[in-house]
């Protein structure tokens, strides 16, 4: 099962086991055994105080990590900042697109085994060169009358899409260019690449990366050619 960030030591890469975490939603039916990368069951993983995204064990990884992590919390905070600058509806809105992404993480990864072609073996090559491209609309479904504002998201269309194509789209978008989205994408060598675009909120907060991590053991599910179709209806 490919792990996100949140869901493992950002700097020694050991993990919350799924069996420890019952009430999310995972990708096997069957978990995999505890691996030598297994945290203790009573060990919990601390956020990072300044993105409020990745996680560490301890705080010695969260310091030696720091040199690989700081560009993307700045990134994230920014995003943030700008968000609220930019009023309440908007902050709102980009606020659920974030969850809605955090929370189908395990549709977007099995959707992206498929696309990619490393459902069946772990290709670190292709990881390396391409990308899992989502395309989202966000709908404003408040009720009438609420004071809260509720959002409806659906997938227009989701690609493979080569790591040279990503540059020429996006690298624009960061101060630090090329450098900056490779670390948005990958900030860990090997990682699964996954960008979410929505082109109902304003630039740069209609981008959403999701770099997730992922293992020999974990390439066991079986190719699927309707992994679009199949995609649309996991969503929730």
């Amino acid at each position: 099962m490919p792990l996100k960030p949140g869901e493992m030591c950002e700097h020694c890469h050991k993990h919350i086991h799924p069996q420890s975490e019952p009430s999310k939603e995972i990708m096997l039916a069957h978990p995999p055994p505890a691996c030598q990368s297994c945290l203790p069951s009573n060990q919990t993983l601390k956020t990072c105080k300044r993105c409020k995204l990745v996680r560490y064990c301890g705080r010695d990884c969260q310091k030696a990590h720091w040199p690989d992590h700081k560009t993307a919390c700045k990134v994230h905070i920014d995003l943030r900042n700008e968000a609220r600058e930019l009023g309440m509806f908007v902050e709102a809105k980009q606020a659920s697109f974030a969850r809605w992404c955090e929370n189908n993480v395990q549709a977007f990864a099995l959707a992206a085994l498929s696309a990619l072609g490393i459902h069946s073996q772990l290709d670190r090559e292709r990881l390396q060169n391409y990308a899992f491209l989502i395309t989202v609309d966000t709908r404003d479904i408040t009720a009438a009358g609420s004071k809260k504002l509720t959002f409806a998201h659906s997938i227009l269309m989701a690609r493979q899409v080569s790591m040279r194509e990503m540059h020429l789209r996006y690298d624009w978008r960061f101060k630090g260019g090329a450098a900056t989205l490779e670390k948005m994408l990958s900030h860990t060598p090997g990682l699964m690449r996954t960008l979410v675009e929505n082109s109902t909120l304003p630039v740069p907060l209609d981008l959403y990366t999701l770099p997730m991590s992922v293992g020999e053991d974990y390439i066991l599910v079986e190719h699927d050619p309707q992994w679009l179709a199949h995609l649309k209806e996991r969503v929730k």
